[in-house]
């Protein structure tokens, strides 16, 4: 996630956007997105909301959902308030 913040920050600073996809950002920031630690998949993003999240121990996609939220979701959600 740190990667991925820092990525996005550059590629903003530059552009004065967010891109609409983390694949934007490879190869000029990161070799390749990286992957959530919980499931191995590529970490999950919304330009719209500005957040990159991880679905968590729960293994569900709760779509950017914090956990301890009304759902009871348990995603990781990282904001990019930038």
């Amino acid at each position: 996630a740190t990667q991925l913040t820092l990525a996005l920050k550059c590629w903003a600073g530059r552009r004065g956007t967010l891109p609409q996809s983390l694949t934007e950002v490879v190869p000029e920031y990161l070799p390749e997105v990286p992957r959530d630690d919980w499931d191995g998949e590529p970490f999950r993003y919304s330009a719209e909301r500005r957040l990159i999240y991880s679905v968590g121990e729960d293994l569900a996609d709760d779509g950017g959902t914090p956990a301890g939220a009304a759902r009871k979701a348990h995603d990781t959600v990282f904001e990019l308030d930038f």
